[in-house]
């Protein structure tokens, strides 16, 4: 089994070392902490996110995503994004300013001041709660690979009830987000393309009758 990965993003590049040593230092060497710049849009980061890495178990998003124009969101927009997908992961937004992130926004655990992290005492008092919430998000994601499992091979031998076909359904889709947001991603992509060709067309149909 690899090690827990968590995944933090800041647009600042020349700060990812010193804020990958802190947060690598609360988390221990049990787990990995990566660190990467954002990409353009959230669709292409949400995408990216869901196939970095099957032992993906925290996400930690600078607030200011957008200011070096990189790309055009914020962390908490990203959060509430990404939840649509993964109601369970631990989200926290990373900040040099922390009172400007509403305490009861509800799609994070928790706001990290980036000025913790050079602190070893901010650190020590943060480690435990940042562990304890990568301890419980693996367990809640064996407990759905299992239960995946359990109701595929009981779906091959007798009927499911309602209520086992529901939660067999938003495991499927737990296991194949990828490829819906691919999917989704690609549709809006046609779409576009297809009003394109329509107002090319009707602007041609225009020029022929005005001709005719």
């Amino acid at each position: 089994m690899g090690r827990p990965l968590v995944l933090a993003l800041d647009e600042a590049t020349e700060y990812h070392d010193f804020i990958r040593a802190g947060l690598q230092q609360a988390y221990g060497d049990e787990v990995e902490v990566r660190i990467e710049g954002p990409l353009k849009t959230i669709e292409q980061m949400i995408k990216h996110i869901l196939e970095v890495d099957e032992y993906l178990s925290a996400l930690i998003l600078d607030q200011r995503l957008n200011e070096t124009g990189d790309c055009d969101y914020i962390g908490s927009e990203l959060a509430k994004a990404y939840r649509s997908y993964d109601s369970k992961i631990p989200i926290y937004i990373l900040t040099s300013y922390p009172d400007d992130i509403d305490s009861m926004f509800s799609d994070i655990e928790y706001v990290l001041d980036k000025g913790h992290l050079t602190d070893d005492p901010s650190i020590e008092r943060l480690s435990p709660r940042l562990r304890r919430h990568v301890d419980i998000y693996r367990d809640m994601v064996d407990i759905r690979k299992r239960k995946l499992d359990e109701l595929l091979m009981k779906k091959i031998s007798s009927p499911l009830t309602v209520d086992e076909a529901k939660e067999l359904s938003e495991l499927q889709f737990w296991r194949t987000r990828p490829i819906e947001l691919e999917e989704s991603i690609l549709s809006d992509k046609l779409r576009e393309s297809l009003d394109k060709k329509e107002e090319m067309i009707a602007g041609l149909e225009s020029i022929l009758n005005k001709e005719s």
